[in-house]
């Protein structure tokens, strides 16, 4: 059996819960060539991503808007890229994961507000244990339907 490697991160996902969905938990996704991790990211997680983010432009000798403008990439999920998948599943109690082989389809949808908002994004896995649904605070839609499909094959939609 080939070593489970990580091979690209979905960041931005939140799953909604609860009364009217009120109850919002953040997610990086971490695709392997054989399951997806799902990385909870605490509250404090992300706000430690953004001053570690902040300091080092500050070292490197950013001024006020550098510093700003590093803010923006720090929960971006790239840390789990160097990182083994037992790694990413012990660094936080509300970590999981899905096999690959128990997915049956992997849907990406956009939603046009009409009204001339903002569009959402939305990534569903459907497995064997149930459907798991997330929305995305952006997606470059065909990049990621192509990433997936090459190590998920026809399952994506």
């Amino acid at each position: 059996m080939p070593q489970e490697v990580v091979v690209g991160v979905i960041p931005g996902a939140v799953r909604q819960s609860g009364v009217m969905g009120l109850k919002m938990e953040n997610f990086v996704i971490v695709l392997t060539n054989s399951r997806l991790l799902f990385a909870a990211q605490t509250q404090k997680m992300m706000m430690d991503n953004v001053k570690a983010a902040r300091d080092a432009a500050k070292q490197q000798g950013a001024g006020f808007f550098g510093q700003w403008g590093a803010q923006f990439g720090a929960n971006s999920g790239q840390q789990y890229l160097g990182m083994q998948p037992q790694q990413i599943l012990a660094e936080n109690p509300g970590n999981y994961f899905l096999p690959a082989n128990q997915l049956r389809r992997i849907h990406l949808k956009e939603v046009d507000d009409d009204d001339g908002g903002a569009t959402q994004y939305f990534i569903e896995f459907e497995a064997v244990s149930g459907k798991q649904k997330f929305r995305l605070n952006y997606m470059r839609t065909r990049e990621l339907k192509k990433q997936l499909q090459q190590y998920y094959g026809n399952i994506v939609r």
